[in-house]
């Protein structure tokens, strides 16, 4: 429980009321201060609330308190100890040689409450044995980091009594020159320069004009010996006096006849070295250094191991000073009736919340009192971030303040956060017995956000190169997380900058919650630029007055404008008129809030200058538009049935009557107040009317819909994009077309198809159709009928039919081909049909080809001809299975080379193989009755097929297996072994493989004198395929046979010799929809003969289209 406190004497048992401590802050730099305790950062302090530490400290750190308790007036201040260390008062030694407070910023020397320090360190103290002899020996450092100056002993000379021990230490070496005579050392480390051990060779003392300049660093510099040794700081001072008379070190033999002893004595026996201040000059040169941060220790070395040389670290904690409690700690007790009335403590409440300016909920209970007191509870507003107004509602009453709260009673609030990302407000809570607050307890309300950033830039516009300030401020910042302008502090700072280009600057700080960018610009002005005076009068007028513009400049050479905003065409005009680049003046009456501007120019830039005028408007105009009917009738075949709507208008303050229309009806032009007007437009119709005055406007609008014509717009779009054309193709009923368009598909192509109608519509009809269409969309012969593929019935105006395939494969394979299409589905059309009530209709069709080729044959041989896609790429790979068929995996095709060989001798188990050989490659190898041979072929495979072989043992043979080719082919190579063991006796084997992208393959055709018509799949529209092998499939032609395209057509001839009749009809392949193109001439192959087909990348006409032939039709 809370304790009362009558008396501030130290027989107090406690803490001493004006202790200082230190209390460590956690990592966010915030510290917990216990109750009576608080910081050291200067705060004011109400001596009536903190009598006691008032009465120990009174005004000695501030203040202006005077009067007796409890009346007493003004505040007093706490010590302000941040980034301070605390420096006791009067000297440290009763000789008068110790340090001393100096550079005083407030007090006087050896007085409390005294504050200051400077870059000085004095040298005079840090051993007994070294005593200063005159001077107050000390080094001024220089801290300007941007010159070069000196750093030096001011006066006197030292005497070292203790020995040759005596080290003279300077660590973290900035770098250092000593002029002509002195060495340089570069920054890091430290080192031990031995001053006492005279004498030569390894144990001079190294310096002098001639020792130098040299760089070293403190890791390269040993305490003695060597060829690297340190130096002085105060070397070269020649004519030390000393027992010996000499004018250097070492030329004197000590009293004790000990040479390790040597040096300069005096009469006594002691050790003098005795350099004069100059003499231990140095300089810091031009080095972004801080020398505040440098450190000179003299110490003595008495011999005695392990002598640490200490260096003084430090870490950030908060001086807190104990205040004791307030006001009522000294003064009696009240006397309460028998029983408790001091709660049991509560607190502190840390509550975070999420919105700014959000409330946190606060709540506990009360005990720990007799059940016969009433107690009050008081909330304050203790410190921490702004919050508003009314920050506190206690108990739901709305205010800060409730009463009547007994032993058990909850007591709840809520407590405003700060609207600042990351910071806090902090509040006090009271609870008093009759008057007198008993328990207090602290309740911490965080805004738990990224923090908010404000960021400025003064003055905003300045020359090349003038001076700003960056000024930011997040006091819910913890961390810079990027800055353009060198900002380190993230809670804020005010940071100076020399723009020479308009520039943006940029700050993102962060906090546990997350980062907030804020940006400011400062734009450079140009040097010089004209400097204009402008005014306006008045600055406010009502609507329709009058107010007079000017503007005067004295440096401008040439006008470059007058503008206003809104536009004022009589500033505007008369301004840009005059031109005048000294003085102008206009009368303007402006209708609404308007800004005037003008710019000048010289020959350092231009500059504009503005003013602004407040118009007070009058009264805004209304106006009201209506119609008697909001639905016509037009374009029915029956003139008398079209009707008219009347539309009537009224208006109130208004200046000008006008009227639009969308789209533009003529005769709507109504300019009277009120009024009425018969309109019969052809279409949906809009009609607007507004009232205008110099204060604004008012407009009302009604919309007369039209019954008209229907017109439909059919698309059909293709799964990808077409070379050279468009993935979607459109026909728009109506159109001044004279024939309807036709697009081809392939075979399992899938297509979607939309329509949207505009118009009346009630009834909309569709579907597709094959048959032969005319160009008008009529069935002349009659052969139309529905594909029940898709359909559509009733009104819907708009509609999609998904991946439609118009023409699904008939043999069973996906890849279409042979008979893949009959020829009654390979034409069509996509149709859809719309008409409304007023018996209006219309049509909206696009007809189709299913890609189809004829392919025939006319020769005693089988032949192929293959085309590749132009820019296509193929990825056929292939094995062979344990029969001895070729699989081939992939897509496209793929030239190939098959090597075979054996390696069996007849006489020797027999025969391993008779033949090996797959038909539809017109692949056959013969196992002779050799010893060994070989044979080779190349042929042209497609992707995803499998080609049956057919192995023909001899007497012999032992069986099959697959094993990788020579060139590492996975399966590759088909193996047949003879009756001794699995050996390889005769293969076949992949030897290469060439991929040639895709392929569409023409032939072979098994019967003589007879076509097939194919219609592949996935032939893309707007491709172009070029021919890339003719050859002969099964036949005694071998190499590339002979072809030509005649009338589109392309022909080939499978006898290349003597013996050919160059007829050319051996293989032909003829397109519906589009030519073949290449040679016309005798005697080319594939590889001469440039032989290619294109086929439509979009719509194409009735004139397109080819009749499909073939020989038994006649001549091509």
């Amino acid at each position: 429980m809370a304790k009362y406190y009558s008396q501030t004497g130290p027989d107090w048992t406690g803490v001493q009321v004006g202790t200082i401590s230190m209390m460590p802050k956690d990592s966010a730099g915030a510290y917990y201060a216990p109750d009576g305790w608080m910081e050291c950062n200067g705060r004011s302090v109400n001596p009536n609330e903190y009598l006691g530490l008032y009465q120990v400290i009174q005004n000695t750190y501030g203040g202006s308190a005077s009067g007796s308790f409890p009346n007493i007036t003004g505040d007093f201040k706490v010590p302000d100890l941040r980034d301070r260390r605390i420096v006791g008062t009067g000297r440290l030694r009763p000789d008068g040689a110790s340090p001393q407070l100096e550079g005083l910023d407030a007090g006087t020397v050896n007085n409390c409450g005294s504050f200051g320090g400077k870059n000085n360190i004095t040298l005079g103290d840090v051993a007994t044995r070294v005593q200063l002899v005159t001077g107050s020996v000390q080094s001024v450092f220089n801290t300007s980091r941007v010159q070069q100056s000196a750093t030096q002993f001011t006066d006197g000379h030292l005497a070292v009594n203790s020995g040759f021990l005596a080290n003279h230490t300077m660590p973290h070496w900035p770098t250092h020159d000593h002029g002509n005579e002195f060495w340089q050392i570069t920054p890091g480390g430290g080192f031990t320069a031995d001053r006492t051990s005279p004498g030569s060779g390894d144990t001079q003392v190294q310096g002098g004009a001639s020792s130098g300049p040299n760089s070293h660093d403190g890791s390269q510099c040993p305490a003695v010996g060597g060829a690297s040794l340190p130096h002085s700081h105060w070397i070269g001072w020649g004519g030390i006096s000393g027992s010996g008379g000499g004018s250097g070190l070492g030329d004197a033999t000590p009293p004790d006849g000990d040479e390790a002893n040597e040096g300069v004595y005096d009469s006594n026996g002691n050790c003098l070295i005795r350099p004069t201040a100059a003499m231990m000059q140095w300089n810091v040169q031009y080095s972004p250094v801080d020398a505040t941060q440098i450190t000179f220790g003299l110490d003595v070395d008495l011999g005695l191991d392990g002598t640490p040389d200490l260096q003084p670290e430090y870490q950030e904690t908060a001086y807190m000073i104990f205040a004791g409690v307030s006001s009522s700690a000294y003064t009696a007790p009240p006397v309460p009736p028998a029983g408790d009335t001091v709660p049991d403590q509560v607190g502190p409440f840390n509550v975070g919340v999420t919105t700014a300016s959000g409330d946190g909920v606060v709540s506990f209970q009360l005990t720990g009192v007799s059940s016969n007191y009433s107690f009050d509870v008081e909330v304050i507003k203790s410190g921490g971030q702004s919050v508003g107004a009314t920050p506190i509602n206690l108990s739901g009453t709305g205010g800060a303040v409730n009463t009547g709260y007994v032993n058990g009673d909850t007591v709840s609030m809520t407590l405003e956060a700060p609207s600042s990302g990351g910071t806090q407000a902090n509040y006090e809570i009271r609870v008093k017995y009759n008057s007198v607050t008993q328990m207090t307890a602290v309740a911490n309300i965080t805004y738990e956000a990224a923090p908010t950033v404000d960021l400025s830039v003064l003055p905003t516009t300045v020359t090349s190169g003038s001076a700003i300030n960056v000024t930011y401020a997040a006091p819910g910042a913890t961390s810079v997380v990027a800055s353009n302008f060198g900002a380190t502090n993230p809670t804020g700072a005010t940071i100076t900058q020399n723009p020479t280009v308009t520039t943006t600057y940029t700050i993102t700080l962060g906090n546990t919650w997350g980062n907030t960018t804020a940006t400011a610009v400062c734009t450079i002005a140009a040097a010089n630029a004209p400097q204009i005076s402008m005014s306006v009068t008045p600055t406010s007028m009502n609507a329709g007055s009058t107010a007079t513009v000017s503007y005067s400049c004295t440096n401008a050479d040439t006008f470059i404008s007058a503008t206003s905003s809104p536009v004022d065409t009589t500033w505007d005009n008369a301004a840009t008129s005059a031109g005048n680049i000294a003085y102008f003046s206009q009368a303007v009456s402006p209708t609404a809030d308007t800004t005037y501007t003008v710019t000048l120019s010289n020959a350092n830039g231009q500059a504009s200058q503005s003013v602004s005028i407040t118009v007070v408007p009058i009264p805004a105009p209304s106006i009201t538009l209506s119609t008697d009917v909001t639905v016509i009738e037009q374009g029915n075949y029956n003139p008398n049935d079209d009707t008219e709507a009347i539309l009537t208008w009224s208006s109130s303050n208004a200046d000008t009557i006008s009227g639009s229309s969308t789209p533009a009806f003529a005769s709507w032009n109504p300019t009277t107040d009120s009024g009425t007007l018969p309109v019969g437009p052809q279409e949906d119709t809009t009609f607007t009317i507004t009232a205008t005055n110099a204060s604004g406007s008012d407009s009302a609008s009604v919309n007369i819909q039209v019954y008209f014509m229907p017109e439909i717009t059919l698309t059909v779009t293709r799964a990808y994009t077409p070379s050279g054309g468009s993935a979607s193709y459109s026909y728009v009923s109506g159109q001044s077309t004279a024939a309807l368009p036709w697009l081809y598909f392939c075979c399992e192509e899938a297509v979607t198809i939309g329509w949207a109608i505009t118009g009346s519509a009630d009834t909309v009809t569709g579907g597709i159709y094959y048959g032969n269409y005319a160009d008008d969309g009529t069935n002349p012969s009659g052969d139309g009928t529905n594909s029940n593929l898709v359909s559509v019935n009733g009104n819907a105006t708009s509609g999609t039919w998904s991946s439609i395939k118009i023409a699904p494969t008939e043999n069973g394979n996906a890849a279409g081909g042979s008979n893949a299409v009959s020829a009654s589905k390979r034409q069509g059309m996509i149709l859809l049909q719309a008409s409304n009530s007023m018996g209006q209709s219309a049509a909206s069709a696009i007809r189709f080809k299913i890609l189809t080729f004829r392919v025939a044959r006319y020769s005693d041989y089988q032949d192929i001809a293959y085309f590749n896609q132009s820019g296509s790429t193929s990825n056929v790979g292939m094995y062979f299975d344990g029969t001895g068929n070729l699989i081939t995996t992939g897509s496209g095709s793929a030239q190939v080379t098959f090597n075979f060989g054996w390696n069996d001798n007849p006489s020797d188990h027999g025969q391993a193989l008779g033949n090996y050989s797959i038909s539809s490659l017109g692949i056959s190898f013969d196992q002779g009755n050799t010893t060994t041979g070989s044979d080779t072929a190349t042929v042209t495979v497609t992707g995803g097929q499998t080609y049956s072989a057919v192995v023909t043992g001899a007497p012999g043979v032992g069986g099959y297996h697959v094993e990788n080719s020579s060139t590492g082919g996975v399966n590759q190579k088909f193996c047949v072994w003879d009756s001794d063991g699995t050996d390889c006796n005769a293969w076949v084997e992949v030897a290469s493989i060439t991929q040639q992208g895709a392929t569409m393959q023409f032939g072979p055709i098994s019967t003589n004198q007879t076509y097939v018509d194919t219609s592949p799949a996935s032939i893309p529209a707007g491709s172009t395929w070029n021919c890339s092998s003719i050859i002969c499939h099964i036949g005694n032609t071998t190499g590339e046979l002979f072809g030509k395209v005649i009338n589109g057509k392309f022909l080939v001839e499978d006898i290349t010799g003597a013996n050919s009749d160059n007829d050319y009809v051996d293989l032909t392949v003829h397109c519906n929809v589009a030519d073949f193109t290449g040679a016309s001439t005798n005697a080319n192959t594939a590889a001469t003969g440039n032989f290619a087909i294109s086929l439509p990348a979009g719509a194409f006409a009735t004139s397109d289209i080819n009749t499909l032939w073939e020989p038994g039709d006649g001549a091509p």
